[in-house]
C-alpha cells in the first residue's frame, strides 16, 4: 500500500518568534497561564500571513512581516 501523506512545513523567524514569547509572557502575567493557542499560517501569493490566536484571551497576535515578501 503507497503512502500518500503530503506534508507541508510553515515556520517564523527569530523576529516572529521573540514578538509571540512576549505576548505569551504578557498572557501569563495577567491570567495565571499560557492557554491554548492556533496557529494559522495562510499563503496568499507574494507571501504567508502568519497569525497566533490566544483561546484563553479570545485575540489574535498578527505576526506577518509584509517587508519580507
Amino acid at each position: 500500500m503507497e503512502n500518500n501523506k503530503r506534508y507541508k512545513e510553515f515556520w517564523m523567524d527569530e523576529e516572529q518568534d521573540k514578538k509571540l514569547s512576549v505576548w505569551q509572557e504578557k498572557i501569563k502575567d495577567l491570567f495565571g497561564e499560557y492557554g491554548l493557542y492556533t496557529y494559522s499560517f495562510i499563503p496568499n501569493g507574494i507571501g504567508v500571513e502568519v497569525k497566533v490566536f490566544s483561546h484563553l484571551t479570545k485575540t489574535v497576535l498578527d505576526l506577518t512581516d509584509e517587508s519580507k515578501w
